[in-house]
């Protein structure tokens, strides 16, 4: 399942079988094979990239805070409500703005539990 593991086991194997290694004085002296978990990254990009994406994640959360101004404001003045198609146009976004809100605020929240817990798990 995993081949750089069963290199580094039936090295270990190799070196256990010696008689010395038994009796525990090779791991004394640290010439015991010793598996070591490799620590998890939270991420491959770039420094500059991750930057880049909280960014447009901030800047996604400001639109739909503005939007969601913006269709509590037209709610309650009523404007511009005979202007041709607004009103549907409204109506729309209003139905798309919950799914709006959770995809903007899952974008910031789900990379920072993400780095939370990887730096809990390499601890």
């Amino acid at each position: 399942v995993f081949p750089q593991l069963q290199k580094t086991a039936a090295a270990a194997k190799d070196v256990g079988s010696s008689s010395r290694s038994r009796r525990g004085d090779d791991y004394d002296k640290g010439n015991v094979a010793v598996f070591e978990e490799e620590k998890r990254r939270f991420s491959l990009a770039s420094g500059g990239h991750k930057v880049a994406a909280g960014v447009l994640g901030v800047l996604n959360l400001v639109g739909v805070l503005k939007l969601r101004m913006l269709l509590r404001m037209y709610s309650k003045t009523m404007m511009v409500r005979n202007a041709a198609g607004v009103g549907e146009m409204v109506g729309v976004m209003r139905k798309m703005f919950p799914a709006l809100m959770v995809y903007a605020v899952g974008f910031l929240v789900i990379p920072a539990v993400r780095a939370v817990w990887v730096r809990k798990v390499n601890a």
